[in-house]
């Protein structure tokens, strides 16, 4: 019977030191995957990390495209508002400087009237003079007359 249980002790013992490497061999697998499938979630991480920087670049590069447009849309803005302040000026300085020749315009024309004015009232006073004068001369000529055809 000794001889039958060290058989069973041995074949136990057999089958547990097989058993253990199994199961050792099996750990030894799974610890293989777990590592395998760690590197590979850490790829995919450092993936996807990567794929977010890169986006983050091209939203970043998106950003300043589209600021720098507004930046030269509003350049360009400010540059238009600047020529038109600048034409209004313009405009605003030649309508000024068309009202003071209109001013002067008419101010010398004016005087101009009042000279002829002056100079008609002048000529009337001195035909009036002249015709004063020429009637005088007349009644004094006609008193002359009359006194000589008396004496």
């Amino acid at each position: 019977m000794k001889h039958i249980n060290l058989g069973i002790t041995s074949l136990v013992a057999a089958l547990l030191i097989f058993n253990g490497t199994a199961f050792a061999q099996q750990k030894s697998e799974e610890a293989k995957e777990m590592k395998q499938d760690k590197k590979e979630m850490k790829a995919d991480m450092e993936a996807m990390k990567e794929e977010r920087k890169a986006e983050m670049e091209a939203m970043r590069e998106e950003h300043k495209a589209e600021m720098m447009q507004r930046k030269e849309e509003h350049k360009a803005e400010m540059q238009e508002r600047k020529e038109e302040r600048k034409y209004e000026k313009e405009e605003h300085k030649l309508e000024k400087e068309k009202r003071k020749h209109d001013k002067k315009d008419r101010k010398e024309k004016w005087k101009a009237e009042k000279e002829k004015r002056k100079a008609e009232m002048k000529e009337k006073r001195q035909s009036l003079k002249d015709k004063k004068d020429d009637s005088d001369d007349d009644s004094d000529d006609d008193d002359n007359n009359d006194g000589n055809n008396i004496s």
